[in-house]
C-alpha cells in the first residue's frame, strides 16, 4: 500500500492534528540535535575562550601596571644611587676629600702638625668601608669650631669623632689648643 495525500485527507482530523504533531516534533528534534546542540557546543567553546582570553589580557595589563611602577621605582632608585654616590665616594675619590679637608682646616687658621690615614675598617654589613684619619692641629676652640661648620657643609659624608683638646699656650689673649680628632669618610665597598 502506498502512501499518498488522498489517505490523509480520508484519515479523521484527530489523526491529522497527531501527524502534525509528529511532523513538528521530528522536525523540532532534527533542529535541536542537529543545529542547535552544535551551536550550543561551539557557544560554550567561544565563552571558555573568551574568559581564558579575558584572563590573559587582566594579566598582561596588570604586568603593564607592574611595569609602569617598576620603572618609576628604578628611576627612583637610579636618583638615590646618584646622591649617595654624591655622599659616599669612590675609592678613587678619597685622597681629594682628605686634602679637601685639610684645605678647609688651614682656611679656618688651624696649623696641621698630623694628618695621618689609619686602617680602613668594613662596616657590619660589608656596604661600606670606614676611610678614618688621625688628625692633630693647633689653633683656637673658635678656629676649630669653623673648620668643623666647613666639614658639616661638604657634599661628602665626614664624620668627626674622638676629639680632644689641651691647653698649649697663650698668644695676643687668644688660647691656643692641642687638638686631636679623627676625620671619618667612607667608600662603598670594592
Amino acid at each position: 500500500m502506498a502512501f499518498s495525500p488522498e489517505m490523509i485527507k480520508k484519515l479523521p482530523t484527530q489523526y491529522k492534528a497527531l501527524i502534525l504533531l509528529g511532523a513538528l516534533a521530528l522536525m523540532g528534534a532534527g533542529y535541536y540535535f542537529g543545529i542547535y546542540t552544535g551551536k550550543q557546543e561551539e557557544l560554550s567553546r567561544i565563552t571558555k575562550e573568551l574568559t581564558a582570553q579575558t584572563k590573559e589580557l587582566q594579566k598582561l595589563e596588570d604586568t603593564k601596571k607592574n611595569l609602569v611602577a617598576y620603572k618609576a621605582k628604578v628611576s627612583e632608585l637610579e636618583a638615590e644611587l646618584t646622591l649617595l654616590l654624591v655622599q659616599i665616594p669612590k675609592s678613587s675619590e678619597i685622597p681629594g676629600i682628605l686634602s679637601n679637608v685639610s684645605t678647609k682646616g688651614r682656611e679656618s687658621g688651624l696649623t696641621f702638625l698630623l694628618f695621618q690615614p689609619d686602617k680602613e675598617t668594613k662596616s657590619k654589613d660589608k656596604k661600606y668601608t670606614e676611610v678614618p684619619v688621625s688628625i692633630r692641629v693647633e689653633g683656637t676652640y673658635q678656629s676649630f669650631a669653623v673648620f668643623l661648620d666647613k666639614v658639616r657643609k661638604l657634599e661628602r659624608i665626614i664624620n668627626v669623632r674622638d676629639i680632644t683638646m689641651k691647653k698649649k699656650a697663650v698668644r695676643e689673649s687668644n688660647i691656643i689648643l692641642d687638638i686631636s680628632c679623627k676625620a671619618v669618610t667612607f667608600k662603598f665597598a670594592e
